[in-house]
């Protein structure tokens, strides 16, 4: 009985090390999808063609909000 809860705990630990890694690749990969649509809507809001009206606009700010949002929130996971 003793030997098959050794196992059973050393599996447990084994998962959760497997499942902290794959978050931490989800944190990451949420980190560098903010992070380059941060940059590709900065460049959009420097081209001089590129105005947006009505709800373009308050979708595009509410988008920039988010991702801001998004990579704060990643940002505190990865350090923390």
């Amino acid at each position: 009985m003793t030997e098959q809860k050794n196992h059973s705990e050393g599996s447990s630990i084994r998962w959760q090390t497997i499942t902290i890694q794959q978050l931490s690749y989800v944190v990451n990969l949420i980190l560098a999808l903010s992070v380059s649509t941060l940059g590709f809507s900065t460049s959009l809001l420097m081209d001089v063609k590129f105005i947006p009206t009505g709800w373009l606009k308050l979708l595009f700010i509410s988008s920039l909000v988010a991702c801001f949002f998004f990579y704060c929130d990643g940002d505190y996971l990865f350090n923390k």
